[in-house]
């Protein structure tokens, strides 16, 4: 299921995911006139939303669920100047069924969509699991991470089981994107059917 969040959250949700100190994405872009400290500054990183979502779920008495988001985070440029809108896509699965290899499943899918042949490399990030996280490439470009979330980085959210978490980087991997053989232009005038009446002789039998 899609899902849609605000892009402004909490600075103390891009805390609780472990990044080291120096990281971009821990200076996020600050509202002039926020609502509240809740939705204080744009987002620098889908997985926050995506984690509090899976909570919200979770809490709510759903087993299972597959969700991903496709959306900007921001990143600071210059002072004076607008921010970097990275298109992101951000999937987040929980469920009995599910572990690395289902979200790891589904990244490998994503890029096969667009004829991205992957690889798949050790890496992930700060609020991974370090032994069950991995990163895809292709042609040396990295394009996504994956994997489950670290138990403490979960705990921050309210979440109590394993969940696991996919962020693509859609520009690197469209521009990858490699043309699929096999498919023909549509017609391109619409079918016609024909109904035929024949008038014989009622001596021919066929």
């Amino acid at each position: 299921y899609e899902i849609l969040n605000y892009s402004f959250i909490s600075p103390r949700a891009l805390e609780a995911l472990s990044i080291p100190a120096g990281d971009w994405r821990l200076e996020p872009v600050a509202l002039r006139n926020p609502l509240g400290e809740d939705t204080s500054v744009m987002r620098t990183s889908l997985v926050p939303s995506m984690l509090a979502t899976l909570s919200s779920n979770l809490h709510r008495g759903v087993e299972q669920a597959r969700l991903f988001e496709v959306s900007n985070a921001f990143r600071v440029r210059e002072k004076g100047e607008l921010p970097d809108e990275l298109l992101t896509l951000c999937a987040g699965v929980y469920g009995d069924k599910a572990d690395f290899y289902t979200i790891k499943e589904i990244a490998v899918w994503l890029g096969g969509t667009v004829g991205v042949d992957c690889s798949v490399e050790v890496g992930g990030e700060a609020y991974h699991h370090p032994g069950r996280c991995a990163a895809l490439r292709c042609e040396g470009k990295r394009f996504a991470v994956l994997g489950e979330v670290h138990p403490d980085v979960a705990a921050r959210f309210d979440i109590e089981r394993r969940v696991y978490v996919l962020e693509v980087d859609l520009p690197t991997l469209m521009a990858l994107e490699k043309p699929i053989y096999g498919v023909k232009e549509l017609p391109r005038f619409p079918a016609v059917s024909r109904d035929i009446a024949v008038v014989v002789a009622e001596s021919a039998r066929a």
